[in-house]
């Protein structure tokens, strides 16, 4: 399934970066939410398949923070709703300058996952990792 764009040698993996699909439940078309390292440019990425997950789209960036700016972005939560529209959210440090709180963020695409929306955070506060 999607090998070529999941190979762990042309996207460096962090630890325990589990990949996240989402199925539209009308065609085969779905999409992947994979956390990568920040140091390659693509902390949360989209890749898009229109046949059943044979092939795969080239990884699309979906946050739009500054590059390689050491902010971690995390635990990405796909989904895609009946009318087609493509879901993300996932946690997010931008905020904080030390990268330690976080906030969760979200993202949708309405032209099946070749564009994305403005991220925006959609918490009123932020959250503390627990010690």
């Amino acid at each position: 399934m999607c090998r070529s764009p999941l190979s762990t040698s042309s996207f460096p993996m962090t630890h325990n970066s589990p990949i996240f699909v989402s199925v539209s439940p009308d065609d085969p078309n779905f999409l992947l939410a994979k956390v990568l390292n920040p140091k390659a440019g693509l902390s949360n990425a989209i890749w898009r398949s229109t046949n059943g997950g044979t092939t795969c789209s080239a990884p699309v960036r979906v946050n739009d923070d500054a590059l390689n700016n050491g902010r971690d972005q995390f635990t990405p939560a796909p989904s895609t709703s009946p009318d087609g529209t493509l879901h993300l959210s996932w946690y997010d440090r931008r905020d904080d300058p030390n990268n330690l709180l976080y906030h969760r963020y979200y993202s949708r695409s309405t032209d099946g996952g070749l564009t994305w929306s403005a991220n925006q955070t959609v918490a009123d506060a932020g959250g503390v990792p627990s010690s």
